[in-house]
């Protein structure tokens, strides 16, 4: 058994240090993008700030894993005030207006982009992109998996995420499964090539698991319906997983949400090793998993909407030991849902 949480929020992690320390959640792609605004030279400094608290927190809670943290955001162009940046350019209307609330360390649009891309466009800008060959010594993920490596690999297994796999869950996207699943079948073909050539780096430069997947459902079952599901998701899968173990690296998928209706060809058919984000509140029960799937490691199932934000100290403690209690007889990392 294991012990990892893939996020600490900022303000937690701050609480827990005794200093202000930047780990995770919403809130560090703002404070990102106010160190961006600040000039390159700060934004280094605050990777390296991120790098170092992402390190300190994993020892002071005594994390088997690490995820090692990488720059979430781009750098802005604009700002509006205190909270409020812009990205992307105002004269194509492709400009998005972003805002952080300091109360509840959120961060989201305040104001979308105008004019949205084609799919075809964005997909094709994918494709000439797997014609490049990205320089290996001056990939800053690499860098900074490489530090991580240094600091903590002979006792703690390193995280990567090369391999997500999702079609966006948004409204253009949904639609084409329906309308155009030949663009939507282009889009998941790029997202797999990129991963399984870039997986031997990740492998070379010290990952020990793949911990990626990707949103794909809600209480309800998959967005896109089991259907979908298994034409334009698992043969991907499928390939990146494969990929994944020529190089002995296991591979954990993550979503939140009702699975059942596609457990089997995710958790069998697909051949992963584990399953991340279990959702307890969306019928994802630990105990009838480990049941159902005994070889499959399991990662988390403490909920997070109800236990650990509403519940008591004594609350956390039981519903965690429930848990450790249910998935015995296997492999179980616990932590949140």
């Amino acid at each position: 058994m294991g012990c990892f949480e893939q996020t600490i929020a900022c303000s937690v992690a701050s609480d827990l240090l005794g200093r202000q320390a930047f780990t995770g959640g919403k809130g560090l792609e703002y404070y990102e993008t106010r160190a961006w605004w600040e000039g390159e030279e700060a934004h280094r400094e605050f990777i390296s700030r991120v790098m170092q608290d992402t390190l300190d927190i994993s020892y002071a809670l005594g994390f088997d894993l690490i995820r090692p943290r990488t720059p979430l955001t781009p750098p802005p162009t604009d700002r509006l005030d205190q909270y409020t940046f812009c990205f992307g350019s105002k004269k194509d209307r492709a400009e998005t207006v972003m805002k952080f609330d300091p109360d509840t360390e959120t961060w989201g649009i305040l104001m979308p982009p105008e004019v949205k891309r084609p799919l075809r466009s964005q997909v094709e800008e994918l494709e000439k992109s797997l014609d490049k060959s990205p320089d290996e010594g001056l990939d800053p993920e690499l860098q900074i998996l490489d530090w991580f490596v240094e600091h903590a690999g002979e006792e703690k297994a390193m995280i990567d995420q090369t391999g997500s796999l999702a079609i966006p869950l948004q409204e253009d996207w949904l639609s084409a499964c329906v309308e155009d699943p030949g663009i939507v079948e282009r889009y998941l073909d790029c997202l797999a090539e990129a991963a399984i050539r870039r997986l031997p780096l990740v492998r070379k430069h010290g990952a020990d698991v793949i911990w990626a997947g990707g949103d794909l459902a809600d209480n309800r079952g998959p967005i896109y319906g089991p259907r979908r599901f298994c034409d334009l998701l698992l043969p991907r899968l499928k390939r990146i997983v494969a990929a994944c173990h020529e190089l002995n690296l296991p591979y954990v998928f993550r979503t939140d949400g009702n699975l059942w209706t596609i457990a089997e060809n995710l958790f069998v058919g697909s051949g992963v090793d584990g399953y991340g984000e279990i959702d307890h509140d969306a019928g994802m029960e630990i105990g009838r998993l480990r049941s159902r799937f005994p070889r499959l490691v399991l990662c988390g199932n403490v909920s997070c909407s109800t236990v650990l934000h509403l519940g008591t100290v004594e609350d956390v403690v039981r519903e965690t030991r429930k848990c450790i209690d249910k998935a015995r007889g296997g492999g179980h990392i616990v932590g949140s849902s």
